[in-house]
């Protein structure tokens, strides 16, 4: 019993990891787009190849989506852009020796925007956080053995 609790502890404190992942973001603009009508991050998609896009008026946007968190004014005249703000993103590095050390800083907000062009919805931007990296684990087993976990990541949301 006291063999087992000490090599559990031993295996604990010996267990590890080695990586890296890094945090940025990435901003996809849809002419033309698909929207859901839930609203949200992932709602805007571009539209097939053979289909007419669709339209969607202010009104259908504001009663699917709600109203949103900042309108920006005309820039190229005539145009209006609608930001729906959903979260917030990280940029940095996270290098994993033995314990994961996070140099992140919270600086931007995950968001949709939509340009409207005489009232019709003509394009999307969606700004979102992503992160990839890599990271191999060590985690001895108190039952004898070694257990190798390792993986890569590469995530959008």
């Amino acid at each position: 019993m006291k063999t087992t609790f000490l090599l559990s502890v031993a295996c604990f404190n010996l267990s590890g990891c080695v990586g890296v992942v890094a945090y940025g973001t990435k901003t996809t603009v849809t002419a033309n787009p698909v929207l859901k009508a839930s609203g949200g991050l992932n709602s805007v998609q571009p539209t097939p190849d053979r289909k007419s896009p669709p339209t969607y008026s202010r009104a259908w946007v504001t009663k699917h989506w709600g109203e949103p968190s900042e309108l920006r004014p005309s820039r190229n005249g005539g145009e209006e852009e609608w930001v729906y703000v959903y979260g917030t993103y990280f940029l940095g590095v996270m290098p994993c020796v033995i314990v994961p050390i996070p140099l992140t800083l919270n600086v931007g907000e995950e968001s949709v925007a939509l340009t409207f062009r005489n009232g019709r919805v003509v394009s999307a931007s969606q700004r979102a956080g992503k992160s990839s990296g890599a990271v191999m684990g060590l985690f001895p087993n108190p039952y004898g053995g070694l257990v190798f976990r390792g993986g890569h990541s590469a995530q959008v949301r």
